[in-house]
């Protein structure tokens, strides 16, 4: 299901009502979640993994994470980055995908009858 409008906001504020819960028991417990990647994105994603950057998902998702932590620390590096991404998209360097785009595909990867995403196995 693609969330729009009023669906949306009642599944963001569902999202938002469970970290809060979650964080409330959070302790030094972690966090176990599933995370659907775009094909594009998947293929980069592995393509760094199979040559060896990372020995694992995890290993690639909390490094991620941490590298964007340190980023919201320095809004100025975030708004160029953003800059940069946009120069791109407008240069032709790098296509961007509109949200209306994005929706349909995701849409479409869930209501489809073709084999679902591949899974990592641990």
């Amino acid at each position: 299901m693609n969330p729009d409008g009023d669906e949306y906001d009642v599944w963001r504020n569902h999202n938002m009502q469970q970290a809060r819960q979650l964080l409330s028991s959070l302790g030094d417990r972690g966090l176990r979640f599933e995370a659907f990647l775009p094909s594009e994105l998947a293929n980069w994603f592995l393509t760094t993994i199979s040559v060896g950057r990372f020995a694992h998902p995890n290993e690639m998702i909390v490094e991620m994470a941490t590298v964007f932590r340190q980023l919201e620390l320095h809004p100025d590096l975030m708004q160029e980055l953003l800059a940069r991404q946009i120069n791109q998209v407008r240069a032709g360097k790098t296509q961007g995908v509109s949200n209306e785009l994005l929706s349909k595909q995701m849409d479409e990867l869930w209501t489809r009858q073709a084999p679902g995403p591949l899974e990592w196995k641990k």
